[in-house]
């Protein structure tokens, strides 16, 4: 099962940002409840938010534990998860750690900007590294259950914090700063360091942290992820949106200036433009997460990424098999294929070439034709049914077959295009999320259920009206059996086809194949 995750956001509550947050299908938000708070304060956030879980209990869920997150996804509701931007509110007292803890907190950030008890902030000119109490925090924090995050800190505190550290820690919002020099983004080396200890960043939407500011595109943002990836690897990489949604001006100078300076300080703002900085037009909410899933498919996050979210228990995005095994896999048996193929004449030696570049303009790229839903299930339906019984027929016989079995192969096919769609129902999240235009997805379960009996009727019908032709009438009534028998299986799967089609699989699409079998015997070939 697979989750959407913001792993950071700080807005300015109310049943509107918790409905879109749903709306986007999050399944949970890691949310901001300390900046510059000591421990009584926090309390007083904490308070806040128990009435936020009581008022808005169709939305959220207090998370704590993963498992909070596979019951928000289950009850179609939003785990909130508690944390700190600063380590303010466990003072100079670590038995606060736990105290915390067991308020709800389960991330804390070691520093915010600036030099604490515990390590580096990211805006000083000297980066001492990890304190000595910042050292036993860790450790504490380890005991208790509190990811270490060192979304505001310097470069040296943070490659002592991942040393440190029996767990792996947190960057939960930031990005590289290959891409964007900002103060808080962070180095190759120590986001190389941050995947090698199995730590997460949540790369960051907030424009400071984004180059070209407002005006940066989907498109750059989305290769920015693909290289962030490439550097660290996919399950270390993921977002953090960093929100401030409805928030006044106001909370942006307290952000930045809290109580430890007199003078304005404009952070990675100025003082001609101090505000909130606008979002990106696609990214101005938590909706922006589709266009944040279509634009990585576009930048070439491809099968392995589809099936995870599809189909995770699949060998290859189980990990099952490991790296680029798929690839040569794939590829060493399209060249077994097309060898063997060679001694089979020269009709089988064509049917092969046909099936395995339908395979690879299928999944690869430039064409990657499964993006189409029509084009994508035509050449899979072409190559399940229709170039099988015509390679066969080819090479039992050494010959090109007749045109009575070209035209009950070729119908065949063109109803295998009907249970092809149905095939695509298993994937509607997953091709929805990533921008794979099957026509479940563009038509909607029901009409895609509609279209895919439709296909498979006229086609038998075909096939029935062939039989009666050429004078088979006992292959053309068994032919009709099997298809009244389907309609009766067809009417229930309608009813309700994104549940049902799996058991029609099992029942509907079996009487099919019978039907082709019997249809094969009845012109002389198996």
């Amino acid at each position: 099962m697979t989750y959407r995750i913001d792993n950071l956001q700080y807005c300015n509550w109310s049943e509107e940002i918790f409905k879109t947050n749903n709306e986007a299908g999050l399944n949970a938000i890691h949310v901001t409840i300390a900046y510059h708070e000591d421990f009584d304060e926090v309390k007083n956030n904490v308070e806040q938010w128990n009435s936020y879980f009581e008022e808005f209990k169709n939305l959220l869920i207090h998370g704590r534990t993963y498992k909070d997150i596979e019951k928000a996804k289950e009850e179609k509701k939003t785990a909130v998860f508690f944390g700190f931007q600063n380590c303010s509110p466990i003072e100079d007292d670590i038995k606060l750690v736990e105290a915390v803890h067991d308020l709800g907190a389960v991330f804390m950030q070691l520093t915010y900007n600036n030099q604490s008890l515990l390590a580096t902030g990211c805006y000083e000119e000297n980066d001492s590294g990890v304190t000595r109490m910042g050292r036993e925090v860790i450790r504490e924090m380890n005991r208790v259950g509190i990811v270490i995050d060192m979304s505001h800190s310097a470069e040296q505190s943070t490659l002592d914090a991942i040393n440190i550290s029996e767990k792996p820690i947190a960057i939960t919002h930031a990005n590289p700063s290959f891409w964007h020099p900002a103060k808080r983004n962070k180095s190759n080396e120590l986001l190389k360091a941050l995947g090698q200890s199995k730590g997460i960043i949540g790369l960051s939407l907030y424009p400071h942290h984004l180059l070209g500011g407002t005006n940066c595109t989907l498109k750059s943002f989305c290769e920015m992820t693909a290289r962030t990836v490439d550097l660290m690897g996919i399950d270390h990489v993921g977002i953090g949106s960093d929100l401030c949604l409805d928030q006044p001006d106001s909370v942006v100078e307290w952000m930045r200036n809290g109580t430890w300076t007199k003078t304005k300080d404009y952070g990675e703002g100025s003082k001609s433009d101090a505000a909130f900085p606008k979002q990106p037009d696609w990214f101005e909410n938590t909706l922006g997460f589709n266009n944040l899933e279509l634009g990585l498919k576009e930048v070439g996050f491809d099968d392995k990424e589809v099936d995870a979210i599809n189909e995770p228990s699949r060998p290859i995005p189980s990990g099952k098999v490991p790296g680029s095994w798929g690839f040569w896999i794939a590829i060493i048996m399209s060249i077994i294929g097309i060898i063997v193929s060679w001694f089979l004449g020269f009709w089988g030696f064509f049917a092969t070439i046909i099936a395995i570049s339908c395979a690879w303009a299928y999944s690869a790229e430039p064409l990657r034709l499964k993006r189409s839903g029509i084009i994508g299930p035509g050449i899979v339906a072409l190559c399940y049914e229709g170039l099988p019984w015509f390679t066969g027929v080819a090479i039992l016989t050494s010959q090109f077959p007749s045109i009575n079995i070209i035209l009950v192969a070729g119908f065949y096919a063109f109803g295998a295009f009907g249970i092809m769609v149905l095939n695509d129902f298993k994937a509607i999240e997953g091709d929805q999320k990533l921008g794979i235009n099957s026509l479940p997805v563009t038509l909607g379960p029901r009409k895609a259920g509609l279209l895919s009996c439709f296909i498979m009727t006229l086609a038998q019908i075909a096939v029935i009206s062939t039989f009666v032709q050429l004078k088979m009438y006992s292959i053309a009534l068994v032919i009709l059996i099997l298809l009244c028998i389907q309609l009766v299986a067809m009417s229930k799967m309608l009813t309700n086809p994104k549940k049902l089609v799996p058991w029609y699989n099992g029942t509907g699409v079996l009487l099919y194949v019978i039907g082709m079998m019997i249809s094969a015997i009845g012109l002389g070939y198996f």
